[in-house]
């Protein structure tokens, strides 16, 4: 993330992960099945780093999609190294 703002990949071929189901009034774990593909995209943006995804798994009708957003206090907290970088990649992603 040092070169560049946002970066993203295509996971296909199969068994590539593998994902596991829970309900709010499951006692424990629930199913699990395997994911044949997923896309998967990171960016930088004012509200921190941002996580993307498109999971398909084995035997379900659709995809699983969704939306992360690690806000800059976590980064900075987390990584020490982006201490020293996120004032400045915030100034140049808010244009202040």
């Amino acid at each position: 993330m040092w070169s560049t703002r946002s970066f993203a990949l295509r996971l296909t071929g199969g068994n590539v992960g593998s994902v596991q189901y829970t309900s709010d009034s499951a006692d424990g774990p629930g199913d699990r099945r395997h994911l044949s593909g997923a896309d998967l995209s990171f960016e930088l943006t004012e509200r921190g780093l941002e996580f993307t995804y498109t999971a398909q798994p084995e035997g379900a009708a659709g995809a699983m999609a969704g939306r992360v957003t690690l806000p800059w206090e976590v980064i900075s907290v987390r990584s020490p190294l982006f201490v020293r970088h996120s004032t400045s990649l915030r100034e140049a992603l808010t244009g202040t």
